[in-house]
């Protein structure tokens, strides 16, 4: 069996002159992936995200990961403790920077959001993969966690992602719309 390598003869097709492109750019302790239009600002710290903004105007901020842990089961006996708990970013990577796509990995741990009963102060570690797409307004979440608390005293009651919205309109026109793939009926 012979095999014989040829190099390609086509040319790649030019891309696009009004094709966005994304860039990725070190602005202090933090990273900003940007496509001309949007730029979202990510970092280590109590945020994935610490700010998104549409045409230099911000849209959101602070979207945060969020864990309540409780020290046993629900029962018809007795009522668990709760407590909230936070995603802290600990370590910022770049994996891909561009110029159709950008993924930034985030490393970290949940931490309380004050005192806590639990026997530690971390746990969930996670590993966030946060993909952004030239031209694409919205960024695919990619989030892993490790279980890592002790199966007879620590209980996950909730997990979600926290984004804080500037309402600028009118108390009465004030509108939040949900949107993404149907399964079942919900999104």
């Amino acid at each position: 069996l012979a095999v014989t390598a040829h190099p390609e003869t086509s040319k790649t097709p030019a891309r696009p002159a009004d094709r966005p492109t994304l860039t990725v750019a070190a602005e202090g302790a933090c990273w900003v992936v940007s496509d001309g239009v949007r730029a979202w600002h990510v970092g280590a710290g109590p945020h994935l995200i610490d700010r998104i903004e549409v045409a230099g105007r911000e849209v959101g901020r602070d979207v945060s990961l969020v864990s309540l842990w409780q020290d046993g089961p629900d029962d018809d006996v007795s009522r668990p403790q709760r407590e909230s708990w936070s995603g802290r970013v600990e370590d910022v990577t770049v994996e891909q920077s561009g110029p159709d796509r950008a993924v930034l990995l985030l490393t970290g741990h949940h931490r309380p959001d004050g005192a806590t009963a639990r026997n530690g102060d971390a746990w969930l570690t996670f590993r966030v993969r946060l993909v952004f797409s030239a031209g694409r307004p919205d960024v695919l979440v990619q989030h892993t966690f490790v279980w890592d608390g002790d199966a007879a005293t620590d209980f996950l009651a909730g997990l979600g992602v926290r984004v804080a919205v500037p309402l600028r309109e009118q108390p009465w026109n004030r509108h939040v719309r949900l949107s993404g793939p149907l399964h079942d009926g919900r999104i």
